[in-house]
């Protein structure tokens, strides 16, 4: 998408260095519950680990305090001295990953539909319109948004300030070189992937991603762009310096360092433009565009996304994919760009293995257009199986645009068309994305 609107606390002498090396049977025995109840605080703040865990923890600390515990070790006497009426602790077990997978559903389930489907919606705005904006999101229930426009260095804190007390997450484009819309620098994509190795490029943009995410207040950034030009090798006049030099092979690697090095710093990459504009036909910001046949994208195109998809999968790093407005003879209905084909999703599910978010590009662009308004496009793009809505209308139409993008899904929902168990499971994705939980 593109827009031209650019303690350790002190121990003391006396004090043995292991806790249940000491005389006093009474403390060691009010150490080992200590033990134990840091052992289900960690479990609790892991919910994800099984409650399994904490019995394999606790059954540690025990075996540790056995040699010092003398109803362990045997000596009666001891114990019998040592005996004096205590509570034992009463351990409630963590709820299994299951069941917190099922008290999630059941969260979103509970959500009004307007803050649900307010999920799933991700409007453009400007910075020199936040009161603005912060009116629309509000009244629509907004969380998503991706500021448009060139920010300045003193519109930072402003920026920073609407998005973290509206506790908005914002995308920006900040690929470098043509599409940027922050004020530090970054080099496009051609010229670092020609200029240096992905290691290096790694660090270029995990410098770049925590100005981004210190400065600005910024969540995820749709960057970066893993189309292989379609000279296979060399960018030329029509990428324009958006994608990185050389072949699929080589997107791939300089791509999985992009993701890395946002990753590392906080900031939730968005590869694009599946499945691959380097070699479309047009222009999609104008009108419709074509690929080759899908039998020669898989060959080639195809690979960044799938090896991306793949790395960040193992390495348990965030990650959305965004769909181009392309169509492509073999995969998607006839005329019907891939951001509104369930083939097209159906294959990025299925064939690619994504359980992440999958966003559209921008719904406002004239390739998306073709097939009726906004928010028109907004419903059949979801329907097909989206996560994510993005349309970026000009900073005097975000009311209008929202109204009625937001009426448009809601009715949707409504009438079945888009199956409410379909948006439960996308505003789910969603939050995972973003790190939020329903139930807080």
């Amino acid at each position: 998408m593109e827009n031209s609107n650019r303690q350790q606390l002190p121990v003391s002498e006396s004090q043995p260095d292991n806790c249940f090396e000491s005389n006093d049977d009474g403390r060691a025995r009010l150490r080992l519950v200590a033990g134990i109840a840091v052992v289900a605080v960690a479990a609790a703040c892991v919910g994800a680990r099984y409650h399994e865990d904490v019995n394999d923890a606790l059954q540690s600390i025990s075996d540790s305090a056995s040699d010092h515990n003398p109803l362990a070790s045997g000596d009666k006497a001891a114990a019998t001295a040592s005996a004096s009426p205590q509570a034992t602790p009463s351990i409630t077990p963590q709820p299994t990953e299951t069941a917190l997978v099922e008290s999630e559903a059941q969260c979103i389930a509970d959500m009004p539909l307007a803050s649900r489907v307010g999920q799933i919606m991700m409007p453009g705005f400007y910075i020199n319109s936040l009161k603005q904006t912060n009116i629309v999101f509000k009244k629509y229930h907004i969380k998503n948004g991706i500021v448009m426009g060139d920010i300045t260095k003193s519109d930072e804190p402003r920026l920073k300030k609407f998005l973290t007390t509206n506790d908005i997450a914002a995308s920006i484009d900040d690929e470098g070189g043509l599409v940027q819309r922050s004020a530090e620098t970054l080099a496009s994509q051609e010229e670092i992937s020609s200029t240096y190795d992905p290691a290096k490029a790694k660090d270029i943009v995990a410098a770049h991603a925590e100005y981004l995410r210190k400065d600005l207040g910024i969540t995820f950034n749709a960057s970066p762009v893993v189309d292989v030009n379609r000279n296979n090798g060399s960018s030329g006049t029509p990428g324009e310096g958006r994608t990185f030099e050389g072949v699929a092979e080589d997107v791939t690697a300089y791509g999985e360092a992009y993701v890395d090095g946002l990753t590392s710093k906080g900031i939730n990459p968005m590869i694009k433009h599946f499945p691959g504009h380097g070699r479309a036909s047009g222009d999609t910001h104008v009108g419709a565009a074509t690929t080759p046949n899908w039998s020669e994208m898989k060959k080639r195109d195809i690979i960044p996304f799938k090896e991306i998809i793949k790395h960040a999968k193992e390495n348990n790093q965030p990650l959305s994919v965004m769909v181009g407005h392309l169509i492509v003879p073999g995969l998607t209905e006839k005329n019907t760009p891939a951001s509104l084909s369930p083939q097209a999703m159906d294959y990025l599910r299925k064939g690619l293995k994504f359980n992440g978010v999958i966003v559209t590009d921008s719904l406002t662009m004239g390739a998306a257009l073709t097939h009726g308004d906004t928010a028109e496009a907004a419903v059949k793009a979801i329907t097909a199986g989206a996560d994510m809505a993005l349309y970026v209308p000009e900073s005097k139409d975000l009311p209008n645009s929202t109204r009625e993008v937001s009426q448009a899904l809601t009715m949707a929902v409504k009438n079945g068309t888009i199956p409410e168990k379909q948006l439960n499971q996308s505003v789910g994705r969603v939050l995972r994305f973003k790190a939020k939980s329903a139930c807080e």
